[in-house]
This record gives C-alpha cells, sequence and structure tokens, in this order.
C-alpha cells in the first residue's frame, strides 16, 4: 500500500513557462495520438527540471558485457543520471549530438552497464554502512541489529513476482539466469535472457538505483513487456520507491486504463514548439475506450459485433476513414454514441452510431437518427460486403473444380469468410426465392460479388445461376 504523499511535476503553460502542479496521486499517464508531441513533451519536463528528473527514453539499448565494471556508487549514479562523471546543469551528455543539437528523444540511450554497475556499488555501501553500525555496537557491548533489507534483495523480490518462473543471479561481478528444468537447475549468461527479461532487469535496477525524490518519466513502458506482467512490473517498483513520482508516456491504453489511481493527461497536439493538452475527465465511457478515442485523430463509427466477428473487417473496409469501435449488441452501441456525443471533452470528435434495424418502427429509426444513430438492415449489409474490395493473398492457391458430385473444401486461411459470405446469399437466395433487397430496391450488387468469389471453383453452376437470374453479365 503506497503511502498518501504530496508530488510536484511541471508542464508547459502559458508561452511554454513551467507550470508547478501538485497531486497525491503516485504516477501521471501522458497518452495521445501518433504524432502529438508525448515525447518531446516528457523531454520538454527533463530540460525544464534537471535537478528533480530522471528520464528513461524510448530508444534503449538492452546489451552489457559478460563482467559488470566496479565503479563507486557516484561516479556510476553521475553517469546514469548526467551521462558523466560529474554532476552538470543539464543531461546533455546522456543524448546524443546530431549535428544542430542533442536529441533527446531519438538518441539510444545506451546505459544498461552503468545500471548494473550502479546496483552493485550500491549494494556494496549498504553492506559497508551495516558492517560499520556492528562494528559500532560491537564496541559499545550491544547486539547486532538483524540484517536490512538491500537492494539487491528488493531486485530479487521485484524480479520473483513479475518472473517466477526465472531465477536472476547477480554475484561476482556477473549477471546469470537460472532455471530448473526435468529436476535439473541450469544457469546462463543474462545477457543470453530475452528481451523482456533484460528490460525487466534493467528497468528494475535503473528505477532502484535512482537518487531519493525524484521524478521519473519512462517512455513507451511497454516496450518488449508482455501485458500480463507490464502493470504488475511497474506497480511493484512503485512500491518499493515511494519517494518518486512516476510519468508515464504510453500508446498502451490498457496499461493507462488499468494503472489505477493515476492521473491521465492528454496531449492533443503540439506545433513544434507549444503543446496543447488537458486533463481526462471522468466521463460515462469505459476509461478504456475513452483513451483509444482520443489516442486517434479519425471520427468514431460504434457498431455491433465483436473483435473476432465478421463485422470488424467489413465496417473497417467499408469506413476507411473512421475509427470503427465494436460494442457487442445494439443497445451498447446506442449508449456508448450518447454517451460519446454528450462528453465536452470529445466534442471536436465526430461520432455515429450503426445497428440492424431487426423490428424496430420507422418512428424509433428516425427517434436515433437525432443521436447520430442510423440503421442498416441485415441485406444491405451482406451487399456491402460483396461490394467491398477483395483481398487475394499471394499465398492462396486456387483451383477449379469442376465436378459438383464431389464435396470441394477451399483452404483459404482468412479468406474462408469471404466465401462463406457468398454461400451465405444463395442461401437466402434459395430459401425465399427472392435475392437480397435494400428497402424495395432489388440489389444486383449482391448477385455479382458473390458470383466473382464463386465463379472459379463453380464456373458451370455460377453461369447457368447468372442465366437464370436474366442478368446480361459475362464471368
Amino acid at each position: 500500500m503506497i503511502k498518501e504523499k504530496d508530488y510536484k511535476y511541471i508542464l508547459p503553460g502559458e508561452n511554454n513557462k513551467p507550470v508547478e502542479h501538485q497531486i497525491k496521486s503516485h504516477s501521471m499517464i501522458i497518452i495521445g495520438a501518433n504524432g502529438s508531441g508525448k515525447s518531446q513533451l516528457g523531454a520538454w519536463i527533463e530540460i525544464n527540471n534537471p535537478n528533480d528528473i530522471h528520464r528513461i527514453g524510448a530508444q534503449r539499448a538492452l546489451t552489457f558485457g559478460n563482467y559488470i565494471q566496479q565503479k563507486s556508487y557516484e561516479q556510476a549514479t553521475n553517469l546514469i543520471i548526467y551521462g558523466q562523471e560529474n554532476p552538470t546543469r543539464e543531461h546533455n551528455s546522456r543524448w546524443e549530438w546530431d549535428g544542430e543539437k542533442y536529441n533527446y528523444t531519438s538518441s539510444l540511450l545506451n546505459d544498461y552497464e552503468n545500471v548494473l554497475s550502479a546496483l552493485v556499488a550500491l549494494q556494496i555501501k549498504e553492506q559497508q554502512q551495516f558492517i560499520k553500525e556492528c562494528k559500532e555496537r560491537d564496541k559499545e557491548g550491544k547486539n547486532h541489529n538483524v540484517v536490512p533489507e538491500m537492494v539487491m534483495d528488493k531486485l530479487q523480490r521485484i524480479w520473483k513476482s513479475v518472473f517466477p518462473h526465472r531465477d536472476i543471479i547477480i554475484d561476482d561481478g556477473k549477471v546469470l539466469a537460472g532455471l530448473e528444468r526435468d529436476g535439473q537447475y541450469f544457469e546462463y549468461k543474462g545477457r543470453d535472457m530475452s528481451d523482456g527479461e533484460r528490460v525487466g532487469l534493467y528497468l528494475i535496477a535503473q528505477s532502484l538505483c535512482v537518487p531519493s525524490d525524484k521524478t521519473i518519466i519512462i517512455d513507451e513502458p511497454e516496450i518488449h513487456l508482455h501485458r500480463s506482467i507490464m502493470n504488475k512490473l511497474w506497480e511493484a517498483i512503485e512500491a518499493e520507491r515511494e519517494d518518486c513520482f512516476f510519468i508515464y508516456i504510453t500508446h498502451d491504453t490498457q496499461f493507462a486504463s488499468t494503472h489505477k489511481n493515476s492521473k491521465k493527461i492528454w496531449v492533443k497536439r503540439f506545433d513544434g514548439t507549444t503543446w496543447e493538452w488537458e486533463e481526462v475527465q471522468n466521463s460515462e465511457l469505459p476509461e478504456q475506450l475513452l483513451l483509444d478515442i482520443l489516442g486517434n485523430r479519425k471520427s468514431v463509427l460504434f457498431v455491433e459485433g465483436t473483435y473476432d466477428s465478421y463485422d470488424t473487417k467489413l465496417y473497417s473496409e467499408i469506413y476507411k476513414d473512421y475509427y470503427v469501435i465494436l460494442c457487442g449488441s445494439c443497445s451498447s452501441v446506442i449508449s456508448q454514441t450518447k454517451a460519446m456525443n454528450s462528453n465536452a471533452q470529445l466534442h471536436n470528435f465526430k461520432c455515429f452510431g450503426i445497428i440492424d434495424r431487426d423490428y424496430r418502427s420507422d418512428y424509433e429509426i428516425e427517434a436515433y437518427k437525432e443521436d447520430n444513430i442510423f440503421w442498416r438492415n441485415t441485406n444491405e449489409k451482406y451487399c456491402l460486403s460483396m461490394r467491398a474490395e477483395r483481398i487475394v493473398r499471394k499465398e492462396r492457391e486456387e483451383k477449379c473444380n469442376f465436378n459438383l458430385s464431389k464435396t470441394y473444401t477451399i483452404h483459404m486461411g482468412n479468406d474462408n469468410t469471404d466465401i462463406y459470405l457468398a454461400m451465405e446469399y444463395w442461401r437466402f437466395y434459395e430459401q425465399t426465392g427472392y435475392s437480397f433487397k435494400i428497402g424495395n430496391v432489388v440489389s444486383k450488387e449482391g448477385l455479382e460479388g458473390s458470383i466473382k468469389r464463386l465463379y472459379k471453383y463453380y464456373p458451370y453452376w455460377s453461369l447457368i445461376q447468372i442465366l437464370n437470374a436474366q442478368e446480361e453479365k459475362c464471368v
């Protein structure tokens, strides 16, 4: 349980002047669309408050040698914070010079070995402090205190909470990984661990070694980390560093929504000099959905269906200029469309909903239009699908089957759905005697689209269907 404390941070105000804010939350999350200037904002915070800020950039090297270089804690920590052995007023030395400026956002942060050196140096420093205290108590004839938890103990505890099936061993100037398999214990070099394990060690070690009362900015905390462990990792790190304030800059809206009690900042736009940002307000929309919407630049379209349904592919293909959100049920489309249109923070986003008509009356349909909710009947949806551009994948092998008396199986990977939908058209036709309709108008597009998808497999049958439908078309 993190103790309540007042934390301070800065954000740009009028004319980009730093404005100090105070908060009791232990962390803040910055979200925004690609190109909105989130990383530039993180760099601005670091540049304008270098004494209190430590920023871990998105571009970070994950390689280190076989042996940890021995350095003093002060030396190693200065290399992490300032990029050089002696403290300075700025952090320029951490970042590469690109010929015009120190590039704070796209430079590769290559400090893994310095982080490991700082970790070992801090462990030695804590051990020496305990030994000193023991000697002083010996002189006074007092018993020794219990050995306190030191930085390596904390690292091990966090590591095992995130990677329970893998040991991390830091001993004799080396980093090793260990695991038990088939009753035997294996060890191998830490540099050969997976990307996720190496980035986990890097982030844990760096966060534990940063001097007290810092604001730690992490750009893209999700890199190389599986979603199932990401929140657990950062919650464990925050619990160990209650003295520090954490700022996360992320694209991962699931992480942002599940990281509890964090302040959320939405960066709306950046013109190269100034930012337009605001705090994410409470909404009737689920928080992750709200963050998803804020993180894109398109108008929003709520539709029925689930993310593994064909509707996802269909609507995304038809409405390419919209951010299509699958809501599941019709009632969810209606409620979420209304909630978004009533959200003052989203007034710049155009929002619409599409539902199946089912058995709704004309009065209901007209009433929904006032809330930007429109209906589409099932027949029209199928015809839209038949009209949609067909994507042919190179790896698909097409074969014609001229024997309709035999069962023919089509193995087409993701294109199976395309064929099944064409079959659905003809199943409806056979059952009712009518082709699909939009209102009272018979649609030829459904017929044409389905035939185009089936004639390579059933050419004679397709020709007969065209003739039967009295279509003046040639396949």
